[in-house]
């Protein structure tokens, strides 16, 4: 603002010795555009100024409130990993609420192994048979036959195999589940029933104990769950 007036002022100044010296109406408009001129730049070069001061003082407000901003991203890393800790307790949770028919899954995954490997001994043995009832005979029939049956065994195979990773993952997911129950008693129950897959029968005679009694106790777990 200083720097205006006094670049106003200036060019007043200059204006009117102009205009008294020459005295000429054409000369003292010609000074008059060149004394507006100069006070539109004087006036644009004050703006700049006073931006440049604005940004200046805004740098010193943003070093000073450095440490805060510090203050800030701590705790913003610590809400976000309050986040991730609530996110991970929920998911543990639901790894914790497993049922009986999700612990089950483990045995019924064996039973499906055990048929299709039950399947695919039955279909190398009819391969087998096609290859040595096919081998005096001529034509493409049991050519055909075998052909199937190799497609219908590869099949077989690479469900077994799929079952097999499906087994891994499960029983890895039961153990973890077992291993974080904090009753010894039911751990043990626990993992006779669903990761070996015993009896009841079986069950009780590694307990100790008789089945109606670790089947009550296995009962009584699940109901407080």
């Amino acid at each position: 603002a200083e720097y205006n007036a006094f670049a106003l002022l200036f060019s007043f100044h200059w204006l009117t010795s102009f205009s008294g010296s020459w005295g000429g109406e054409k000369m003292f408009n010609h000074e008059i555009e060149k004394t507006r001129f100069l006070a539109v730049i004087s006036l644009l070069i004050g703006i700049v100024a006073l931006c440049l001061k604005l940004l200046a003082l805004m740098g010193v407000t943003l070093l000073k409130s450095y440490s805060r901003w510090e203050d800030v991203q701590c705790l913003l890393r610590e809400r976000l990993l309050l986040g991730f800790v609530v996110v991970t307790r929920k998911e543990n949770r639901r790894e914790c609420c497993l049922t009986r028919k999700e612990l089950s899954q483990l045995y019924w995954l064996k039973k499906e192994i055990e048929r299709e490997s039950r399947r695919v001994e039955e279909l190398e043995a009819l391969a087998t048979g096609c290859t040595a009832g096919a081998s005096g005979m001529p034509g493409s029939g049991g050519l055909s036959d075998k052909t199937a049956l190799a497609a219908q065994i590869a099949d077989c195979k690479t469900l077994i195999e799929t079952k097999r990773h499906e087994l891994v993952t499960e029983y890895n997911r039961l153990v973890h589940y077992i291993k974080d129950v904090d009753d010894a008693y039911i751990r043990n129950i626990l993992k006779y029933r669903y990761i070996e897959c015993m009896t009841w029968q079986q069950v009780a005679a590694r307990m100790g104990s008789t089945p109606d009694a670790v089947r009550m106790a296995h009962h009584r777990f699940f109901q407080k769950k």
